[in-house]
């Protein structure tokens, strides 16, 4: 069974979604109820099932068993995404250097235990690899996440673990240090994402980019959206969404200035922001090795949820496993 038109479509009105979002508008009819708002906004209202479909945080995949995917696009990063990443003040300087270190070691780990074969399996070595690292010997830092992202943050607790330890994250969590309002005296280290990241990226000493981090440990691309819905959507839409996806993402490589708003936004330093550099790093549409880097992530991510919703998770995990096995040359 799928949704009968007049369909509502969620969309977030970030300059990441640009080009994919003016390449729908020339396609578009009556049978699409446009409904913006910020990333958790629209993974909400999906939940909630105001909307049919949405480019929704990857993560909500391992949190709402009722999400799947509805046409395997999104947004991808294959390395650097400059719009999700830690921002570092001068007093950081410390926490840098020893990040640095420690994602040399982490980047070992992953390679000794990482199978494309069994995905699964590989990240449940991996996980346990990544418990059984001795705490850092150092204050673990406070860490103000954003309230607007849900996979950002998720990947953000992720690498907390990866670089300070499991127990250091056990203790700062309880203790309030880390969320979208921590509780301490000491200066943060800041999740920025969307927009914003791009603009106030001037206003620190060092930026640590997610996407970037995880592509150095993991070698594999992150997908921070997927377009996901509760019930199956009509060909005809999916269609459209992979069409102007695939359009999108060569125009916004090859002759960016196309998607360029009227009047070019800038950051807070007053510069314009690099649009036609931004969009050169990310992708819309998910292939094989984008599929991979979903499982990962996935993987890493249901243990931030309730033990009653894993067997949920692992068998969505075990359905994208079987795809990729499928995308696979033989």
């Amino acid at each position: 069974m799928t949704i009968d038109l007049p369909l509502k479509v969620g969309w977030i009105p970030y300059l990441n979604f640009r080009p994919l979002g003016q390449e729908l508008r020339l396609t578009r009819d009556t049978s699409l109820d446009i409904k913006s708002g910020h990333p958790s906004g629209i993974n909400r209202l999906l939940a909630e099932n105001q909307i049919d479909v949405a480019p929704c945080s990857s993560v909500c995949m391992a949190f709402i068993p009722e999400h799947e995917m509805a046409v395997p696009c999104g947004m991808v990063s294959r390395g650097k995404v400059m719009s999700v990443y830690l921002g570092l003040k001068h007093e950081h300087q410390y926490l840098y250097e020893f990040i640095h270190e420690r994602t040399m070691l982490l980047k070992l780990l992953w390679q000794s235990s990482f199978h494309e074969e069994d995905i699964r399996k590989s990240m449940e070595q991996i996980w346990s690899n990544i418990l059984s690292l001795p705490p850092a010997m150092i204050l673990s830092p406070q860490m103000k996440l954003s309230s607007h992202s849900a996979s950002s943050s998720v990947l953000a607790r992720i690498f907390y673990i990866m670089w300070f330890g499991h127990q250091n994250y056990i203790e700062a969590q309880g203790h309030g240090r880390i969320s979208d309002k921590p509780f301490g005296t000491d200066q943060p280290i800041e999740l920025l994402i969307g927009d914003e990241a791009l603009e106030r990226r001037s206003q620190f000493s060092h930026v640590i980019d997610l996407g970037q981090a995880w592509w150095d440990i993991t070698k594999l691309p992150f997908v921070f959206a997927v377009w996901q819905s509760r019930t199956p959507i009509a060909p005809a839409l999916r269609s459209k969404i992979l069409k102007a996806s695939e359009l999108a993402e060569m125009r916004m490589k090859l002759e960016p200035s196309v998607y360029f708003p009227e009047i070019m936004p800038v950051d807070t330093a007053g510069r314009q922001l690099p649009l036609a550099e931004y969009w050169k790093l990310i992708d819309y549409r998910l292939g094989l090795e984008e599929i991979r880097g979903l499982i990962a992530f996935l993987y890493l991510a249901k243990h931030f949820r309730p033990v009653e919703r894993s067997d949920q998770i692992l068998l969505k995990i075990i359905r994208l496993q079987e795809l990729s096995s499928r995308m696979a040359p033989s």
